[in-house]
């Protein structure tokens, strides 16, 4: 006959020849199936999600075509916010299926809002033809495009930081980068022979400060200082200037004063679509790179 009893008490054998008889219990059994419960309800409920969906396009000027960047684009309703890259695209990753409204901000431009379907798969696409908010007509006297795009990049910034660009920079004659970035708030040049040459970041010594090009760390021309000497760069060769006057901790820590940062140009900032042409003679043909 069955007997419950020993149905839960099972008996192993040891090594030695004898006999040793564990007993599982109702709290233990229970325990065990709640362990077992909690292991798996994750994985169950990651397996009805999809987030696998991109959202990825450009952000463009409707009147000229040309891309703006740092511009700010966001999902509301997933709290998603990303900047745009200096050739104006951006993108979304890891985005549930479903339809979202993908809003995109600037300076100077109304907000434009489009909604796109995200699958649980691939790239969905969504660029963007900015207009201006609320003029019917502009009278160009001046650079706008180009202040706008020092205060967008300004806004986006999660630190403190000011830009110059290079129209910015042309509007009056400076000769070299240490002269156009004494127009920037916070910032004094030492005048030497007559040009601006080393830069203090709010009283701090140029020697606290770090100069990068395009990002990179570069080294002080003058073996007694560590101070950059910066009558040397033209300003007629630089696409933009940052000046980043707090220090967060993705940055190198061997500055305290601030961070001067030479952006050279680049194929995006003339035109929206560069066309590159390989002629081939010998098959006679022409193939055109659109990027």
């Amino acid at each position: 006959m069955f007997d419950p009893q020993n149905a839960r008490t099972p008996t192993k054998h040891s090594a030695s020849g004898g006999t040793m008889t564990t007993t599982a219990t109702k709290p233990a059994r229970l325990a065990s199936a709640i362990r077992l419960i909690l292991l798996t309800t994750p994985l169950l409920g990651s397996a009805g999600l999809a987030w696998a969906g991109d959202v990825a396009g450009q952000v463009t000027d409707g009147a000229t075509g040309r891309p703006l960047p740092e511009a700010t684009v966001r999902i509301d309703a997933l709290g998603r916010t990303v900047t745009a890259t200096r050739s104006g695209t951006y993108r979304f990753t890891d985005l549930p299926a479903g339809s979202y409204d993908v809003t995109v901000d600037y300076v100077g431009f109304g907000p434009t809002t489009q909604q796109v379907t995200v699958t649980d798969s691939g790239t969905a696409s969504a660029d963007f033809s900015l207009a201006t908010a609320g003029l019917a007509e502009i009278t160009v006297i001046g650079f706008r495009l180009a202040q706008a795009t020092s205060l967008q990049a300004k806004r986006s910034a999660t630190n403190i930081s000011d830009f110059i660009t290079a129209n910015e920079a042309g509007k009056l004659p400076d000769r070299n980068a240490a002269e156009t970035m004494s127009r920037v708030p916070g910032l004094s040049v030492t005048t030497d022979q007559g040009e601006g040459r080393y830069v203090t970041i709010r009283g701090i010594d140029a020697a606290l400060n770090n100069v990068t090009v395009d990002g990179q760390m570069i080294g002080s021309p003058e073996g007694d200082t560590r101070r950059v000497a910066l009558d040397t760069v033209p300003a007629d060769v630089l696409s933009k200037v940052e000046v980043i006057k707090s220090v967060t901790p993705d940055m190198d820590g061997n500055a305290i004063g601030g961070t001067i940062n030479l952006i050279t140009p680049s194929a995006f900032d003339d035109e929206d679509v560069t066309t590159l042409r390989a002629i081939a003679a010998e098959l006679g043909v022409c193939v055109a790179l659109n990027f």
